[in-house]
């Protein structure tokens, strides 16, 4: 017998299996808030699968809230997986992100946020996208999206962690290699524009900065000046004047 992510109590409601009781009771309740009824008004088919789902989640919470029943669960759920070992059949334990039900609500968020980009409404379709990303912080695809929304509103460093996120994710996504590349260039002429600036104020400050001293210098040479005209003018007045005293003197 295999478990599977569809069957486990614990990934329906998108919790691991040592959760505790409050973490298991808030998952239950914020599930509740998404498949209420009043969610998907004209339309049936999305209301019936929520009503189904909704089943489910009610099923899992009635069983993993009470101790004894998750006892009694953890139990037959590891004899199932020693059973299927025994017996040579693959246990597969799929990530909750990737096949629960935490997966299929990202990826409503993310053809939500795509919508809303398409529509030029890019606040919320980054606030749609990131609640994608919290609820599955593993796939790329929701991050590629964070940082392509990001850089449209010239928020580059935000950007550049969530494209590096998706990148870690797969390395090979075309679309997230060549937005990074484009976020890096646009953060590196930044930093260059940054850099020239800087340089640009430093001169002006120091030609600012010679300017007051070469005021100071001209100022001090031109008194200087002043003052050895006046001493050549008091000294050739006084020089006249010894001239005329001594001449008057020989006369005598």
């Amino acid at each position: 017998m295999s478990s599977t992510a569809t069957d486990d109590l614990y990934a329906i409601l998108g919790v691991s299996d040592d959760a505790a009781d409050d973490d298991i009771r808030r998952s239950y309740k914020r599930l509740a808030k998404e498949l209420h009824p009043d969610r998907f008004v004209g339309d049936p088919e999305a209301q019936r699968a929520a009503q189904e789902r909704f089943a489910k989640v009610s099923n899992a919470y009635n069983v993993l809230k009470d101790q004894t029943a998750r006892s009694e669960y953890d139990f037959e759920r590891k004899m199932q997986r020693q059973r299927g070992l025994d017996e040579g059949i693959e246990v597969v334990d799929a990530p909750v992100e990737e096949t629960g039900y935490k997966r299929e609500v990202g990826d409503r968020k993310y053809r939500e946020a795509l919508q809303l980009q398409t529509e030029g409404d890019l606040q919320h379709a980054i606030e749609a996208v990131k609640e994608a990303a919290e609820l599955c912080p593993n796939v790329a695809q929701y991050h590629t999206l964070l940082g392509a929304l990001y850089d449209k509103r010239g928020w580059h460093s935000y950007a550049k962690a969530e494209l590096e996120a998706a990148l870690r994710l797969a390395p090979a996504d075309p679309v997230a290699k060549k937005l990074y590349q484009k976020v890096v260039g646009v953060n590196a002429e930044q930093a260059g524009q940054e850099a020239t600036s800087g340089k640009t104020k430093g001169k002006g400050k120091d030609k600012k900065k010679k300017g007051k001293r070469g005021k100071a210098r001209s100022a001090k040479a031109a008194s200087l000046k002043g003052t050895q005209r006046f001493r050549k003018k008091r000294a050739g007045f006084w020089a006249t004047l010894l001239g005329k005293l001594l001449g008057r003197s020989g006369r005598e």
